[in-house]
């Protein structure tokens, strides 16, 4: 079976790798690299632009910006920050109750435009010690 651009897909249907064993390799990784953590308000957080600003100086994250988009409830925006080898989203979470972890900051491959500078935490138990320092407690496990 294969998609439009004529790539294999998996019975399950994501693409399975082909290529050169280092193309495969990236490509695991970039996928692999997708973490999601639950992430508590910060005593100064207001809003979710507070809460990003705490989350994005936390971090490490010198270039950012506001992104507007439908698909994240209830305010149809996040936040995103951009490094030469990941990139960081916060944004509202979206579980029923999220009321000790309302929050959710992601950590996902580089985005193509952004002008990153910045290396940024990938291992989500470096962003999570990160984000305690700061005042902010998080549970993993949301991918």
């Amino acid at each position: 079976m294969t998609a439009n651009n004529g790539r294999p897909i998996s019975e399950c249907g994501k693409y399975r790798p082909v290529g050169s064993d280092s193309e495969i390799n990236e490509e695991r990784t970039l996928e692999a690299m997708h973490r999601t953590l639950s992430v508590s308000r910060h005593a100064r957080a207001v809003d979710l632009r507070s809460q990003a600003a705490v989350v994005i100086s936390a971090l490490g994250v010198t270039k950012f910006e506001e992104r507007f988009s439908s698909n994240y409830p209830p305010d149809g925006h996040y936040f995103l920050g951009f490094g030469v080898n990941a990139s960081i989203k916060v944004c509202d979470a979206d579980d029923k109750d999220p009321s000790d972890h309302p929050y959710w900051v992601a950590i996902d491959e580089p985005v193509p435009w952004g002008d990153a500078v910045d290396t940024l935490p990938t291992d989500s138990t470096t962003v999570a010690s990160l984000l305690q320092k700061a005042g902010m407690q998080s549970k993993a496990g949301l991918d």
